[in-house]
């Protein structure tokens, strides 16, 4: 990825220049950052990560949603690697292997809508992950949190919350968590299907 660089106007001055300054060589670190994350896994998964993530990816989101839709895009184990929708009602109904289908902005049931759902699939057996931004006052525990958080757990959906400041300064630790907890679910639905195609052998 060429770098890209940084546009100031020479007019400000100061600590407005600094600011600005600052902000655009975060922008700069979390793209090569995300780049950097989808240039490891090209080897195994070819060029479809980096095409999923510039169709996925719009100058609207904020960094932390381009970098955190990046992890999300390598932290999948499986052969085929990941599949990606539009929308949450769209993911595939049933998979010959396990696979991991990933929607930005899911709306997981009505008026719900997580930054990005994930579900893990093998035949009929799934087990659903929400990955909620914590960007309304970062790290407390607000009651909207929490009764977000208790709803998608009733739901059946595991949770993991990021801030933006975890996933721009600590992205391998944020990277571990998701493909630790991806793997973890790969590995119950395997075990389910297996479970099934074996009952009463």
């Amino acid at each position: 990825m060429a770098d890209k660089e940084l546009h100031l106007s020479p007019s400000m001055d100061g600590p407005l220049q600094d600011y600005f300054r600052a902000e655009e060589e975060l922008a700069v670190s979390a793209t090569r950052t995300a780049y950097g994350l989808l240039t490891q896994h090209i080897q195994k998964y070819g060029s479809k990560l980096k095409h999923q993530f510039e169709a996925l990816n719009s100058s609207s989101q904020s960094l932390a949603e381009s970098l955190l839709m990046a992890i999300l895009l390598t932290s999948d184990s499986s052969f085929s690697g990941p599949h990606v929708c539009k929308k949450w009602d769209d993911r595939p109904g049933w998979s010959e292997g396990t696979l991991t289908t990933i929607v930005h902005m899911a709306e997981v049931a009505a008026g719900q809508i997580v930054h990005f759902g994930c579900e893990v699939r093998h035949g009929k057996h799934t087990r659903q992950l929400a990955i909620l931004l914590d960007l309304d006052r970062p790290g407390e525990r607000l009651r909207s949190k929490t009764e977000k958080e208790k709803l998608l757990s009733s739901l059946g959906f595991r949770i993991l919350t990021f801030t933006e400041a975890e996933l721009i300064g600590s992205s391998d630790n944020c990277h571990d968590r998701v493909q630790g907890l991806l793997a973890e679910m790969a590995g119950e639905v395997d075990h389910d299907e297996w479970d099934e195609k074996h009952a009463g052998a």
